[in-house]
């Protein structure tokens, strides 16, 4: 809230007055017995006091949820649910109240902006301001129709009006003129306005909220960092007031970070799966143990920093191996996998493929030529001399690239053994003793270490990958510099200095959002105030908290601490992403680099205004959407098209699927199939037309079916039709015999004529020898386990000696099958032994049954840990009895939700919101202010049965 810190002068005598909530006052609060106070800069303020019920008490049914309360020079604040207590002599009213923007978080609202999308609100506006338009149309947004931080004269375009829509008790105040004329896209943000503004709005604008609770405006600053050159307007004035036990200071502490969460040790990763060991020397870690210098011994430090040294000296000489590795393994990858530019060209200048496409064709012409040989084919042949040539020349070519690829694998094991070189001579192993590992090994803590928005793409050279790979190392550097050395909080207990008259000229000084000095013994620390704590009838001291400072490799700055401090976030978190998800804005400043998203710089904005005239000189991106694209000319490496209208196209090759055309004038048509309606062709005859005796054979061999020749009489010794997948003969007709073939060339199945002059059908087995069937009927190997089932067997047609256990028969000999009737092996009947068994089981069946324990587990669909006060998750209760899930057997009504934090009060409350039961619960950050427990019980039949927490 905004508040001037003068009003610490008389903080004693400041008066309460009770009010409705639209401020309408009842009087005064008095009976007051004590009273406190903690104004915030980056969150709502919070006052505590306490009424005592007496025979002159005023407006004590006034103290209530929801009214609100004006404390004198202070601001406004909303009433929490007093919680009453009885000492047994007196009744007594504790009251919790928040500084009044605390309002703008009891309601919710969602929506889209500057995103480009159909539901976004600036093309919602524009829509609406032009009712002749609709989405589909041809229409584009100048840079003045997006939705910008404020726009006093156009609120449907300002983000600020917009938002306070269910607010109309609120305005917008003072907003620092560089921030209004700003735009950032923000998709599918939903939740209350104050968590937008304080959450969303603050880290992608980089300002500070503050709310003035007595004219309820939002006012919006930028942020000065410590030392900046001083904006009147600007939240954070660097002073030249010096606090310390010589004038003002009561109490230092300095909080620091805890040696355990600091982090020397980081590996590093980019985007898209980069990572450095390029540029470090091969390793995934890098290092940062200045902290403890002062605590290893100057043998251990020396060596420490030597090895440093020489990690950097070598550095240089890693990269350019890891370039020469990288291109090696490119042109190794190539050999492996070229192709001719037009692969479908079937060209056969073998030069132009790669191993394993050469490996491939060199099996296919063997294969092609051990079919010739078994069809009988005239090695003098034509056909036969071609293939032999085509097999040749695939294997000189596939041996030559072999010898390239081992020449290219020499080369690399040299690079290999080169590198090995260079970092044996880092290897810790190596560089130092073991007892100086034993004395390095507690300085290390390891920690992974992500920037995503460092990344490569597939058009990099190895070059630019060095390059980002080198990027991603700077920035992995500077974190560590943060990270590896605990950071510090600091607070002081001060004479209230607004209670000396000496201090006066300072008090102007000492407001939320200033730098002060802060000294202690030799050290002096500049921090900025963001909050102060008082007692409303004990002013003589009061609490301050400062900004955490971070201490990194560039200096200190707070700037982040206020960003993430702002959202609840930690400060701590090492893992560095790039803006996006749901509500988040983009990154930089329109009017300078192109943050995250949809948000385009005042430049690019500049250039779609061009680009609606036509006039743009050359556009370079990975992807352009657009509804009209005209142009003199195009090239691209590949079109894809709905509808492809032209009235003129000079194509040098078409792969089409199907092509309607009312006249096609064809100077060579070369077609596999060909459906035609009217077809004027030209009539080709053996005058005015030259076929190949090959295209011939091809096109009957491969395009005529049976079903399309008409012969009398067909006469051959052998036709073998060979398979086009295998190479191998399928079927084979010789005289009266019929043959069917395997894919490995067995015959499987014969019909006919067999070698002794009789006639049978004959089936084999996979081996292409064994007979499942045949002339004498089934064989035994053409029986499968499992093909003979009960009903197969007539009755009475197994005798006992076909069973190998004993039994029972009667006196004509047949099978007595009662189970009671078998016997064991040791001569006991089979019956009763089953029996018993089965009652045993069965009893104890019934016993675990009895017996199973149900028990509750609670799931969380987005985890335990909330970060920047974004909590939005559904608990769902799973219900066990024993190892099985029986939770859909009973109704919601069984599952009771309860939750127990801080605030009774506000818990009963909530209980009672949710008593009609339920197996999941939706919670959100109205449901959980700081903290809380949320227990599901089971209840069945009126009885606790199981209960879980979460």
């Amino acid at each position: 809230m905004q508040f001037h810190t003068s009003a610490l002068s008389e903080i004693k005598n400041k008066k309460f007055f009770i009010a409705s909530p639209s401020k309408e006052i009842y009087g005064l609060i008095n009976h007051i017995t004590g009273a406190s106070g903690k104004i915030n800069l980056i969150d709502y303020s919070e006052i505590s006091f306490t009424v005592a019920y007496g025979d002159n008490v005023q407006n004590w049914e006034h103290l209530k949820k929801f009214n609100t309360v004006y404390v004198e020079d202070v601001g406004w604040f909303q009433l929490q649910e007093p919680a009453e207590t009885d000492d047994g002599t007196q009744l007594f009213k504790d009251c919790a109240m928040y500084s009044l923007e605390y309002e703008l978080s009891q309601r919710n609202t969602s929506f889209t902006v500057n995103t480009g999308t159909v539901d976004s609100l600036e093309n919602i506006v524009f829509l609406d301001r032009h009712p002749e338009l609709t989405w589909e149309d041809d229409w584009q947004l100048a840079k003045e129709d997006y939705i910008r931080f404020c726009h006093d004269d156009d609120p449907d375009l300002s983000l600020m009006h917009l938002l306070l829509e269910k607010f109309p008790n609120w305005g917008v105040g003072y907003i620092h003129p560089a921030l209004k004329p700003k735009i950032r896209s923000f998709s599918e943000f939903s939740g209350s306005p104050y968590s937008f503004l304080m959450e969303n709005a603050a880290k992608a604008f980089e300002c500070i909220f503050t709310f003035d609770t007595d004219k309820n405006l939002i006012n919006a600053y930028p942020i000065n960092d410590a030392g900046d050159t001083f904006d009147q307007n600007v939240l954070g004035r660097t002073t030249d007031l010096y606090l310390g036990f010589e004038n003002l200071v009561k109490d230092f502490q300095l909080s620091q970070r805890t040696e355990e969460d600091t982090v020397t040790a980081i590996r590093v990763f980019g985007g898209d799966k980069l990572d450095l060991r390029d540029v470090n020397l091969g390793m995934d870690y890098l290092f940062d143990l200045s902290h403890y210098y002062d605590r290893m011994s100057p043998g251990l430090l020396d060596k420490w920093k030597a090895w440093l040294a020489l990690k950097d000296s070598l550095c240089e000489d890693y990269i350019a191996l890891a370039i020469r590795h990288n291109n090696n393994t490119l042109e190794q990858l190539n050999l492996h996998t070229m192709l001719p530019e037009d692969k479908d060209s079937g060209t056969e200048d073998w030069t132009k493929y790669g191993i394993n496409e050469l490996t491939s064709k060199l099996k296919t012409t063997s294969q092609i030529l051990e079919n010739y040989e078994k069809l009988g084919l005239s090695q003098d042949s034509e056909t036969w001399l071609n293939a032999v040539q085509k097999r040749d020349a695939v294997q000189a070519e596939l041996e030559a690239k072999k010898a390239q690829l081992e020449e290219l694998k020499a080369e690399e094991a040299e690079i290999v053994r080169e590198k090995l070189a260079v970092t044996k001579q880092i290897d810790w192993n190596s560089f130092y003793t073991v007892s100086e590992l034993k004395e390095l090994t507690p300085y290390i803590k390891e920690a992974d270490y992500t920037n995503d928005t460092i990344l490569i793409l597939d058009s990099y050279s190895i070059e630019e990958i060095i390059e980002q790979q080198k990027e991603l190392k700077k920035d992995a550097v500077n974190t560590l510099s943060r990270l590896s050395q605990p950071q510090y909080t600091i607070s002081t207990s001060l004479v209230n200095l607004f209670s000396l008259p000496k201090f006066r000229s300072k008090w102007e000084d000492f407001s939320l959002g200033n730098f002060v000095t802060v000294l202690k013994g030799n050290r002096d620390f500049l921090l900025r105030l963001i909050s102060v704590s008082f007692d409303f009838y004990n002013p003589d001291s009061i609490q301050v908290v400062w900004s955490n400072m971070y201490r990194d490799n560039q200096g200190t700055n707070d700037i982040e601490y206020l960003l993430k401090g702002i959202a609840g976030g930690s400060v701590s978190s090492i893992s560095s992403r790039s803006a996006s998800g749901s509500g988040s804005g983009s990154g930089k400043d329109p009017d300078s680099e192109k943050g995250g998203g949809y948000t385009l710089s005042y430049g690019e904005y500049t250039g779609l205004l061009q680009m609606l005239d036509g006039q743009f000189d050359a556009i370079t991106s990975d992807y352009i959407f657009t509804k009209i694209l005209e142009g003199e000319k195009g090239y691209f490496e590949r079109l894809s098209a709905h509808i492809l209208s032209s009235d003129y196209a000079d194509i040098k090759f078409a792969d089409i699927g199907e092509l309607k055309a009312a006249l096609a004038d064809v100077e060579s048509l070369l077609a596999g199939n060909a459906g035609v309606g009217d077809l004027q062709a030209i009539h080709l005859t053996a005058d005015n037309a030259v076929i190949d005796e090959a295209v011939i054979k091809h096109m009957i061999a491969a395009e005529i079916s049976v079903a399309d020749l008409m012969a009398h009489i067909a006469s051959a010794e052998l036709i073998t039709l060979v398979s086009s997948e295998t190479g191998r003969p399928a079927i084979a007709l010789k005289g009266a015999t019929q043959q069917f073939f395997d894919s490995e060339g067995n015959v499987r199945v014969q019909i006919g004529q067999d070698g002794g002059g009789g006639f049978s059908f004959v089936v084999r087995g996979e081996d292409g020898t064994t007979a499942l069937f045949d002339s004498h009927g089934i064989r035994q190997e053409g029986i499968p386990d499992n093909i003979i089932v009960n009903k197969m067997i007539a009755p009475g047609t197994i005798g006992p000696d076909r069973l190998d256990f004993q039994v029972e028969i009667d006196s004509e000999g047949r099978l007595i099958t009662s189970i009671d009737r078998i016997y064991t092996e040791n001569g006991t009947r089979f019956g009763t032994e089953f029996y018993e068994l089965k009652e045993t089981t069965q009893a104890l069946d019934s016993k675990i049954e009895d017996n199973l324990q149900y028990k509750i587990e609670i799931d969380s669909s987005n985890g335990v840990i909330f970060t920047n006060r974004i909590i939005d998750t559904i608990l769902s209760a799973v219900l066990y009895r024993g190892n099985e899930d029986v939770t859909a057997q009973f109704a919601d009504s069984c599952f009771i939700w309860t939750r127990q934090s801080g605030d009774a009060d506000l818990d009963d409350y909530w209980n009672s919101q949710h008593e009609s039961g339920a197996k999941s619960l939706h919670i959100t950050r109205e449901d959980l202010y700081k903290k809380a427990q949320f227990r599901c019980s089971f209840w069945l039949n009126h009885q606790l049965v199981a209960a879980g927490t979460f």
